[in-house]
């Protein structure tokens, strides 16, 4: 029976309580305090401080270009090729290392030099020499060495004699001899053979995830978007600028700018023109 007493007690004392609580809680309209000192230099120094964090704020803002993500682009399937250049161009023979072949020689020491005899165009196959489909090498200075070997009663006066007219070295054994010559010459006017290229580039906007990447090729109407297993065509092309080392525009067929309309077969000029732009 105490025990029963006590909760009654207590249930009515918080019954009780809950007008009160209403009143003090939920029946009440709270204005808030505001404190107001006046003292000179403790607001100025509040106000610049102010000022100080804007400016800071700012300053870090615009120094990290916080709207702006920028993302690194690659290389995507470059590849050159070659094209024969204009024939007058290319068979020219009055231009300087063909008309004074003999002021380009040079001697190195007593036992080798360089001493072209002549100029003389390239055949188609030999133009260039393509290492990868990066990389391209054209000859300018060609040293060809010539080996006929002969055996038996073929090394005979007759061999002697085109080996000496040739200026070989005969080398003669037991089993027979050999004539080795050497040829040296200018190629005429390689600057003047065309080089293409076609290119693209990817860029991945997802910091290296996949979840977000651009395709684009310069011979292509479209572009490519999306996550790297999904990407879906879009229309739209790439324009290639081409540039100078230093920056500035540099002109390759007539055009430093090629968009899709002109670059839709490679983007081409002479190598001297490709020379140029890097110079």
């Amino acid at each position: 029976m105490v025990g029963a007493g006590k909760l009654t007690t207590t249930l009515a004392a918080a019954a009780a309580s809950i007008p009160r609580i209403i009143n003090d809680e939920f029946l009440v309209v709270t204005v808030p305090q505001r404190l107001v000192i006046q003292h000179a230099k403790l607001g100025i120094v509040l106000r610049c401080m102010q000022v100080a964090m804007v400016i800071g704020v700012l300053f870090r803002l615009l120094t990290m270009q916080v709207w702006l993500k920028t993302s690194t682009p690659t290389a995507l399937a470059p590849l050159l090729y070659t094209e024969v250049g204009e024939a007058g161009a290319v068979q020219n023979d009055n231009v300087a290392h063909c008309r004074e072949v003999s002021s380009y020689w040079f001697k190195y020491d007593e036992y080798w030099g360089f001493y072209p005899q002549r100029c003389e165009a390239m055949e188609p196959g030999e133009v260039s020499v393509q290492w990868s489909s990066e990389h391209m090498f054209f000859p300018t200075h060609i040293m060809d060495t010539t080996v006929v070997k002969s055996t038996g009663a073929t090394c005979g006066h007759a061999t002697r004699e085109w080996c000496n007219s040739t200026k070989g070295v005969l080398e003669e054994s037991a089993s027979g001899c050999s004539c080795t010559t050497g040829d040296e010459f200018f190629a005429k006017n390689p600057e003047h053979q065309r080089l293409g290229i076609f290119h693209g580039y990817e860029v991945d906007t997802s910091d290296g995830e996949g979840t977000w990447v651009m395709r684009g090729k310069s011979e292509s109407p479209s572009f490519w978007e999306g996550p790297r297993h999904d990407m879906k065509d879009h229309e739209g092309t790439m324009v290639t600028v081409i540039l100078s080392q230093a920056g500035s525009p540099c002109t390759v067929d007539g055009r430093s700018k090629w968009i899709h309309k002109h670059a839709q077969w490679g983007i081409e000029g002479t190598l001297g023109e490709w020379m140029l732009a890097q110079a």
